[in-house]
């Protein structure tokens, strides 16, 4: 009995996750030693970022985003999101998150923790625990201008 009721919650993930519309959503701290130039991130300042995306991904870089929004302590940046882009865990897992401009004259947050989609490109609901950082359009070759960490809710659409 109790093997038919994970495998029935399994697969009511699994297809809760398949061609479905998905939220994304994350939340926490900057840590105190950000350094900020683009109003994306600010010394022990709270963010949030929201957006909605089709799953199964149909690439996992580049992806499109809907209803998206980045906030810093509570109010909306003045940068849209353009793009997402989903890793594997030998990538460092999770997404980045890619401003308007990039990635020439644009900024990128990336939040790094476990891989957050399936082997046929499903996202995977859930909570997660990870780490971001901010690397602005000048510091891409060097080390990220601010880090900090969250928590990312994965979340089928109702």
């Amino acid at each position: 009995m109790c093997f038919a009721t994970i495998l029935t919650s399994c697969l009511l993930i699994q297809t809760v996750a398949g061609g479905a519309t998905i939220t994304i959503s994350a939340s926490d701290t900057w840590a105190g030693s950000v350094q900020s130039s683009t109003g994306l991130s600010a010394p022990n300042a709270t963010w949030s970022v929201s957006f909605e995306v089709s799953s199964p991904l149909q690439s996992t870089e580049g992806v499109s985003v809907t209803n998206a929004t980045y906030s810093l302590n509570g109010v909306p940046v003045g940068q849209s999101i353009d793009s997402v882009d989903f890793w594997d865990t030998s990538n460092g897992g999770m997404f980045d998150i890619n401003f308007s401009g990039f990635p020439g004259a644009g900024d990128q947050i990336e939040l790094f923790g476990p891989q957050i989609f399936d082997a046929g490109n499903n996202l995977i609901p859930g909570t997660y625990s990870a780490t971001i950082e901010d690397y602005f359009a000048d510091s891409f070759v060097g080390p990220p201008t601010g880090e900090g960490t969250g928590t990312v809710l994965v979340a089928a659409v109702p």
